[in-house]
């Protein structure tokens, strides 16, 4: 994806008034426009033909989808 598309796909969710969770890889852009939304990180496996590397993938959960704390994150 374009960096345009991801800040329309952003745009798109912020507006989301039901729960939203979202998983990626942490990015500025990401960071200033989910500035509101949780973020868990962990790490995660990437594995291509030149091997396997361990990175930091992200969940960001909507203030809609943290009122009834569904998933008792603290």
């Amino acid at each position: 994806m374009a960096p345009e598309d991801h800040e329309q796909l952003l745009e798109k969710l912020l507006q989301v008034k039901g729960m939203v969770l979202l998983s990626g890889y942490r990015s500025e852009m990401y960071d200033d426009m989910l500035k509101d939304w949780r973020m868990i990180t962990f790490p995660s496996r990437a594995s291509s033909k030149a091997g396997t590397v361990i990175r930091e993938e992200c969940v960001w959960i909507s203030p809609a989808a943290e009122q009834p704390n569904l998933f008792n994150i603290s």
